[in-house]
């Protein structure tokens, strides 16, 4: 059963917590930019943590083929880092989403975003669904919305 939930998780940003990334080159669109995300989560989400579910019981709620999580995620426009980020559709399977925010937050910054997908208020927003089967994260199912313009 899917459930709806608008939660949002705030996340650690001391320096304790920070680790050394290598910094993406910017990109000039939209979808270029969900590409160069792609590519910093898939290592994570999909060769990592999917990877290991096989190691779980075929009866682990983890292994339910169909389960997906929506995220709404939102960057600074300077690095690409979380400013925020939350889950707009529950998988019903709260491992399952809890991997689904760590992976983002694992894999940032992802690099300055390009000046047209930076809305008026000065953050970008993605909405990227992570899914147990073989879509997976990929950027298909990605995508920007710049707020105060027409969708």
């Amino acid at each position: 059963m899917r459930r709806r939930g608008s939660w949002l998780l705030t996340l650690c940003v001391c320096t304790a917590c920070a680790t050394e990334v290598a910094r993406p080159p910017q990109v000039s669109s939209s979808e270029s930019y969900l590409n160069l995300v792609h590519s910093r989560i898939h290592p994570i989400f999909a060769d990592t943590f999917l990877a290991n579910l096989a190691n779980l019981p075929a009866t682990s709620p983890l292994n339910t083929p169909n389960i997906y999580a929506v995220l709404e995620i939102v960057l600074d426009p300077d690095a690409g880092s979380v400013r925020r980020m939350g889950i707009t559709w529950a998988s019903g399977v709260a491992a399952f989403d809890v991997a689904a925010l760590e992976t983002v937050h694992r894999a940032q910054p992802f690099g300055q975003p390009p000046k047209t997908i930076v809305s008026p208020d000065g953050n970008v927003y993605l909405r990227w669904e992570f899914h147990r089967g073989v879509k997976a994260c990929e950027p298909a199912n990605a995508r920007v919305r710049v707020r105060g313009s027409p969708r």
